[in-house]
């Protein structure tokens, strides 16, 4: 019985693992500049009279965003897992931003299993690769309005 609760205690204080947002501000000393809620449907864009505390969080990053010190040109999304809502997250946070006048361009970066196309709606025949392979311009580019 020792020996198990030896074990136990040993396993817990090796666990790294930071499970909060609370844990991962305490390390890095960084705050967050949003919380979203986890939602069962795909895309905010293609539904927009969705649930009142799922829109209102995006207002608030898109918020926290806005009134940063410095202007913010580029936004990175990104999570060490897949499935973690990074797309999900991306295409619901870029129609708030459009609509509050800022210019958004949305980038799939993920060049093994793209999402975009599908969450916007769009064909997938050019992309990121098309663009770093020099076959197509990034002007050439679809573009949604």
């Amino acid at each position: 019985m020792a020996g198990g609760l030896g074990l136990a205690f040993l396993f817990e204080n090796i666990d790294t693992t930071l499970y909060t947002s609370d844990e991962i501000e305490a390390i890095t000393k960084l705050p967050s500049i949003g919380k979203v809620p986890k939602q069962h449907r795909r895309n905010l864009f293609n539904n927009i009279n969705g649930t009142f505390a799922y829109e209102e969080s995006y207002r608030h990053l898109r918020a926290n965003i806005l009134s940063m010190e410095l202007p913010i040109r580029t936004l990175l999304i990104t999570s060490a897992e897949p499935r973690d809502g990074k797309s999900t997250i991306i295409a619901d946070l870029a129609p708030i931003m459009a609509k509050s006048g800022q210019n958004v361009v949305v980038v799939d970066g993920d060049l093994r299993i793209p999402s975009q196309h599908e969450l916007f709606n769009v064909e997938n025949k050019i992309g990121l690769s098309s663009v770093l392979q020099q076959k197509l311009a990034f002007t050439e580019s679809t573009s949604i309005k």
